[in-house]
């Protein structure tokens, strides 16, 4: 389908930013969509990235990517002292923001379902051990405390449970 999409930005009296798109098909010459946002000047780029994300899903009816974040580790220092830090970031690089300080390695780290919490393994005790972090929060726990070494944490589909792989003592995984 060939489609053309309009749009403006401008300022409002109250200091909102106003961002309005419209999708058109142009063989038909109708509109298939259009919204209107507000927001404030810090979250101009999050609104843009919405607005991609509709266009993208009526033009492919397939959901967008544009406004979601990854999770990952981020690796820095001297090839011999490397730093391991978990990191979060806008899929397109912007706002990183890290929520470990390096000090242990950090490993495998997953978003839940929701996007809203990160299971992730550290070496932070010496051992392997899964933690799971509130993004906004900071909050951590430990997922749990089992004798040998764990690893490759996941969430379950519905994200109330956390699955990892355990490798006992005597040599066999769970």
């Amino acid at each position: 389908a060939q489609a053309l999409v309009t749009g403006s930005v401008s300022k409002e009296a109250d200091g909102r930013v106003r961002a309005q798109y419209r999708l058109w098909d142009t063989f038909a010459g109708q509109q298939m969509s259009g919204e209107q946002f507000f927001a404030n000047d810090a979250n101009t780029r999050r609104v843009a990235h919405i607005i991609a994300d509709a266009i993208y899903e009526r033009l492919t009816g397939e959901k967008g990517y544009f406004d979601t974040r990854v999770v990952f580790i981020d690796e820095s220092g001297a090839k011999n002292a490397r730093k391991k830090r978990l990191a979060i970031m806008d899929q397109d690089g912007a706002n990183v923001r890290y929520l470990s300080d390096g000090r242990s390695i950090v490993l495998t780290p997953r978003f839940s379902p929701n996007r809203q919490e990160i299971t992730y393994m550290s070496y932070e005790s010496g051992q392997p051990k899964v933690y799971l972090l509130q993004i906004e929060t900071g909050q951590r726990e430990l997922v749990g405390d089992f004798p040998g070494m764990t690893f490759a944490p996941r969430f379950s589909p519905d994200g109330q449970k956390v699955i990892m792989s355990l490798l006992r003592d005597d040599g066999n995984s769970n």
